[in-house]
C-alpha cells in the first residue's frame, strides 16, 4: 500500500511537470509553450495540497518555491507554505507566509481561518479574532460551522463565555451533530454558572464522541454542580481507569486525597 502511494505521488509530480507545458501547431510544426501562469500555479498548488495531506511538508515546500518563482504574490502558494512550516514547527516562517497569503488575496477565507487557528493555539486570541471575523464575513464560505466553532474557542480564551455561547450555538445550527460545539457550549455554560444547560450539552457531546481526560474532568465538575453523584462517580472511575497518567487525572485525584 505504501509503495503504491509513493508511485501515485511520483506520477502526480510528473503530471505537474508535464502539465505546465502545452503543445500547439504553428506552420505545420509542433511547438511546446508554457501554459498561462494561473494554470501552472493551480497545478502546483493542487499537487502541493495532495502532498500536504500525505504528511510530506518538504515536498510541498519544493513545489511552492516553484510556484512563487512564477508568481511571488500567489496567495495560495503562500498559504500552503504557511501550513507546511506550521507542520514542521517553524512558527516564524509559518506566520510570515500566513501574513502574505491574507494580504495578497482579500477575502481568502480558508487562509484567514487557518491563520486564526494558528494564532489561537499560541494564546494570541485577540489577534486571532480579527482573522476569524474576516472569515465569517464570507457568508457563502462552506466551513462556516468550523469558523463559528473557532470563534467560540477564541472567545473562551478571552474569557468572553456569553459571546462564546452564541458562537457555538450558531455552529450547531449549521452542523447539528458536532460534538466539539456541544462540548464548547458545556464549557461556557459551566463558566457562566448555567449548570443545567452545561449538563444538557455535555451529555449530548458524550453521545457523539469518545471520552478524553479534559471532557471527563468537565463532566465531574458539572455532575458535582447539578448534584448527580452517580454520574460523578462514573466519570471519576473512567478518568482513573482510562487515563491514569494524564495531567488531568493526576491533578484531580491528588486534590481529592
Amino acid at each position: 500500500m505504501i509503495s503504491d502511494m509513493r508511485k501515485y505521488l511520483a506520477a502526480c509530480a510528473l503530471i505537474v511537470l508535464a502539465g505546465c507545458m502545452t503543445t500547439t501547431t504553428i506552420d505545420g510544426k509542433e511547438v511546446v509553450k508554457e501554459k498561462p501562469k494561473e494554470e501552472q500555479i493551480k497545478l502546483l498548488v493542487d499537487a502541493g495540497t495532495l502532498y500536504l495531506n500525505q504528511d510530506n511538508p518538504q515536498r510541498v515546500k519544493d513545489l511552492m518555491r516553484r510556484a512563487l518563482e512564477i508568481d511571488p504574490k500567489s496567495a495560495e502558494a503562500h498559504h500552503l507554505l504557511a501550513l507546511s512550516f506550521w507542520k514542521t514547527m517553524e512558527m516564524e516562517l509559518a506566520e510570515d507566509h500566513f501574513r502574505k497569503a491574507v494580504s495578497y488575496k482579500q477575502g481568502f477565507s480558508q487562509a484567514n481561518l487557518n491563520y486564526a487557528v494558528f494564532l489561537y493555539q499560541q494564546g494570541r486570541a485577540k489577534e486571532a479574532e480579527k482573522y476569524v471575523n474576516a472569515t465569517l464575513e464570507d457568508t457563502l464560505y462552506e466551513q462556516r460551522a468550523l469558523a463559528y466553532r473557532t470563534h467560540g474557542l477564541i472567545q473562551q480564551q478571552l474569557g468572553e463565555h456569553a459571546k462564546a455561547v452564541t458562537s457555538f450555538r450558531r455552529s450547531l445550527a449549521l452542523e447539528r451533530s458536532n460534538p466539539a460545539a456541544m462540548f464548547g457550549l458545556a464549557v461556557s455554560y459551566y463558566e457562566t454558572g448555567e449548570y443545567a444547560q452545561a449538563n444538557r450539552y455535555y451529555l449530548q457531546a458524550r453521545e457523539n464522541s469518545k471520552p478524553s481526560p479534559d471532557s471527563l474532568l468537565l463532566g465531574i465538575r458539572i455532575a458535582d454542580k447539578v448534584g448527580d453523584t452517580d454520574a460523578k462517580g462514573s466519570y471519576e472511575l473512567a478518568l482513573k481507569n482510562l487515563f491514569p497518567d494524564s495531567p488531568e487525572s493526576k491533578q484531580y485525584f491528588r486534590q481529592s486525597e
